[in-house]
C-alpha cells in the first residue's frame, strides 16, 4: 500500500530530524532521542497517501503537513510518559525517564509548537 510514496516516505525521515533542530542543544538531543527510536509514521504516511491522491500533489507543500502530524503524535506521546510515569517507549528509555518530568513536558511542548510553526508557515 505504502509503495506509491517510497519516495515521499524517504524525504520524510530527514524532514523530521530537520524540524526538531534547535537553538538550544539540549533540545535537539531530546528532540533525536525521540524521532530515532523509531515508530511506524503511520500518521504522515496516511496524509501522504491522501494527499498524493489529490489532482496537483507537491511535495514540499504536503511534506511540512506530513512532519507536523508527525510531531503532534510524538509530543503527545511524550506528555503521556509523563503522567503514565512510563520509563521506556518503543523500547527506549522515554524522555521524562532521561531527562525528567519538568524537561519532558517543556520538550513536548516545544514539539507542539514546531508542529503548529510548520502548518501556520505552509498557510
Amino acid at each position: 500500500m505504502f509503495d506509491v510514496i517510497q519516495e515521499d516516505l524517504a524525504a520524510f525521515e530527514p524532514a523530521l530530524e530537520e524540524a526538531i533542530v534547535s537553538e538550544t542543544p539540549l533540545i535537539t538531543d531530546i528532540g533525536m532521542h525521540l524521532v530515532s527510536s523509531g515508530g511506524k509514521r503511520l500518521r504522515p504516511a496516511r496524509f501522504l497517501l491522501a494527499a498524493r491522491g489529490g489532482a496537483s500533489f507537491d511535495r514540499a507543500r504536503a511534506m511540512p503537513v506530513a512532519v507536523a502530524l508527525e510531531l503532534i503524535h510524538t509530543a503527545s506521546l511524550v506528555h503521556d510518559d509523563v503522567i503514565d510515569e512510563a520509563d521506556t517507549r518503543r523500547g527506549a528509555e522515554t524522555t521524562n525517564a532521561k531527562w525528567g518530568n519538568q524537561i519532558a513536558i517543556l520538550s513536548g511542548d516545544y514539539i507542539f509548537a514546531r508542529a503548529f510553526k510548520l502548518v501556520a508557515e505552509e498557510g
